[in-house]
């Protein structure tokens, strides 16, 4: 759908003195690091598993 056609009238328009207070990256990510470990077989089985349980992403 072309920009022209999109239908904005139920959008109210935000103003300066909304964005008065506003901080850009308040809510940004901290800086994380890639690292390297070496863990034994044993250890990288629990951590595989507590991810799992927690939900959490793991590569293995």
């Amino acid at each position: 759908m072309a920009d022209e056609k999109i239908d904005f009238s139920d959008i109210s328009e935000i103003t300066d003195k909304q964005c008065a207070g506003a901080v850009r990256g308040l809510l940004a990510r901290p800086e994380t690091r890639n690292i390297c470990i070496r863990l034994s077989a044993v250890d990288l089985d629990i951590a595989n598993k507590l991810a799992a349980a927690k939900g959490l992403p793991y590569q293995a």
